[in-house]
């Protein structure tokens, strides 16, 4: 076999992205010295319990053992033992427990490494996926994101698990060579030869495993990305009857890493078989061949015996070398995403004023990664201290885009956003965004209880706060009602709450942050036009030092605004204090809900 084969090329390339990994998560591809060392030990005790089985076969029979090692290993047995095979027996009672308690000792190590390894990657993968940018974010698929966290990063540990069980193989396959040759030179090579053989086969059948691995990955990625439209989906699904629909999309993908799956697995298993039935032609053949070259009974047997338990350790590392080129794609998705770069870095020497500051977009141009075209273009506005300002437009006028600016979403690609007298991209993210709360449409409550859900922004707040809050956010009453106050669950993506719920919890935890910016992204759309008007005079009323940036469609949502500013394409179309005139420039598209 080459070494530029596609088999080997596969071991290595996967060999390569788990050194990687290792280096990012901070601990070694190989394993610990003491799991290589017990190996070299298990093997050598377990050569030497074989050696002794057969002297004790030969000692039962009251035959000699001829000269050579074997006739060394039976005298100093004897010295030793006493010349009877009581004690021969007793010795190789005692090698087989020992060779038993340093297994188990290799076994507890290998658990322990790959844990380890286990816990780095998970909680590794999970914070690069908190502190990578949005953008990074957005553009990755939702079940590539959760299967490379939730199913790669475990695999990882699997791959280095692996290569501590090579590295055993390697030790054992190292010490019995070594044992068989110093026995048999002849046998040695004969094994060597057909060994080498039956590993030529092997090889063959290696070469799909990477292509395999591929595919099952991107078949349980694709399954992941369903899975996550049905659940997120759910009323959308059902309202429009389309059930059946849905499971037939995932029947088909279903059956798809099906047949990929069972192509992977028929491939694997062929190593069994084939390398069981090569192995046992080999060892009849050496015994025939042993018997017509007349070499010493003792030392055959010896080592047709090592041979026997070193097919297994062979068999064994085809199929762990298999089993880790499998692996490539898995590592390849985790290495990818641990390799990103693009992350929220906190910018150096920019400490806010303690006074809030009025905000203004300067010449700002944005582009969303992917979008064809601008979503604002070169638009000029303020956002004054103190006051409520409405930011108006129809859908797709580029308002959600002002926002996810304002919460450092994304950065613009033209222009710049200041904050008094400073760009915002030049302040410490954390130290803005501790000063800005956001409550909408685009802004999900988490599985949990209220509470948390709630102390999301505030994890300090006290249980007076939190009633305060609420209450400003008309949503004390609802809660009250529920089974369990502040501490029900609320369930995954607060499906068992209506819409204006889960707005008013939006909102409630908003307030609760005390911000100097609170950002209203069409908070009310889905509660009555009453109730919607008490809470924003409620918010409004707040405080005074409340900077209020107002999201809305409607101009009757502006009943307590100071300041309008209306887009229109991406384009600042009006701005000014608020007067009747601006319903001049309402769109068509506005008093829709």
């Amino acid at each position: 076999m080459s070494a530029s084969s596609p088999e080997d090329a596969s071991v290595r390339t996967t060999l390569q992205e788990l050194r990687d990994l290792a280096r990012m998560l901070g601990v070694s591809a190989w394993p610990p010295p003491a799991v290589v060392l017990f190996g070299l030990v298990s093997a050598a005790l377990e050569a030497f319990a074989i050696a002794l089985i057969v002297t004790l076969l030969f000692a039962l029979m009251s035959q000699p053992i001829e000269d050579g090692l074997m006739g060394e290993v039976a005298r100093a047995t004897g010295r030793i033992a006493g010349g009877g095979w009581e004690g021969i027996a007793l010795a190789v009672l005692l090698l087989v427990a020992l060779k038993a308690g340093v297994a188990q000792l290799y076994t507890l190590l290998s658990i322990r490494y790959k844990n380890e390894i286990n816990a780095r990657t998970m909680a590794a993968a999970h914070a690069r996926l908190v502190d990578m940018t949005y953008a990074s974010l957005r553009a990755r698929g939702q079940g590539d994101l959760l299967n490379t966290t939730a199913s790669d990063s475990w695999q990882v540990a699997n791959a280095a698990y692996l290569i501590a069980r090579i590295a055993i193989n390697l030790c054992m396959i190292a010490i019995f060579s070594v044992f068989i040759f110093a026995l048999s030179w002849q046998i040695a090579l004969m094994a060597l030869a057909g060994g080498a053989a039956i590993a030529l086969v092997g090889q063959l059948i290696a070469r799909l495993a990477r292509a395999h691995g591929v595919k099952v990955r991107a078949g349980i990625e694709a399954l992941y990305t369903r899975l996550l439209a049905a659940v997120h989906g759910a009323r959308l699904i059902r309202a429009f009857a389309q059930e059946e629909g849905e499971k037939q999309r995932v029947s088909r993908t279903v059956e798809r890493l099906r047949r990929d799956a069972l192509a992977a697995e028929a491939t694997r298993a062929l190593s069994g078989p084939i390398n069981e039935i090569g192995y046992l032609a080999l060892l009849i053949g050496l015994i025939a061949m042993a018997g017509i070259l007349g070499l010493a009974q003792a030392a055959t047997f010896t080592a047709i015996a090592l041979l026997y338990r070193l097919a297994p350790q062979i068999r064994e590392l085809e199929a762990n070398r298999l089993m880790f080129a499998s692996l490539y794609a898995p590592l390849h998705g985790v290495a990818e995403l641990l390799r990103v770069r693009e992350t929220r870095v906190s910018a150096r020497g920019a400490a806010l004023a303690p006074a809030p500051e009025t905000i203004r977009f300067d010449n700002v141009t944005f582009q969303p990664p992917g979008a064809p075209e601008p979503v604002l273009s070169r638009v000029s506005f303020e956002i004054p201290v103190g006051r409520v300002t409405a930011l108006l437009g129809p859908s797709g006028a580029g308002k959600t885009s002002v926002v996810n600016l304002l919460l450092r979403l994304y950065d613009p690609d033209e222009g710049a956003i200041w904050i008094g007298a400073r760009p915002l991209e030049a302040i410490d993210p954390k130290s803005w965004l501790a000063r800005v709360a956001a409550a909408g449409q685009d802004l999900d409550v988490i599985e949990g209880t209220v509470a948390e859900n709630l102390r999301l922004g505030a994890p300090g707040a006290t249980d007076a706060e939190l009633r305060a809050a609420a209450r400003a956010a008309q949503a004390l009453s609802f809660i009250e009602r529920l089974p369990r106050g502040f501490d029900t669950w609320i369930g995954s993506f607060g499906y068992n709450l209506s819409g204006g719920q889960r707005q008013r919890l939006s909102l409630a935890r908003a307030l609760l942050r005390k911000p100097k910016l609170l950002i209203l992204d069409e908070s009310t759309s889905a509660v009555e036009s009453a109730v919607e008007a008490e809470i924003l005079k409620s918010v409004v009323n707040a405080r005074e030092d409340l900077t209020i940036l107002l999201i809305a469609h409607r101009l009757n949502r502006a009943a307590h605004v100071d300041h309008v500013v209306r887009l229109e394409h991406g384009r600042v179309v009006a701005e000014g204090p608020w007067a009747p005139a601006h319903e001049t420039h309402r769109p068509a598209e506005e008093g829709r809900a």
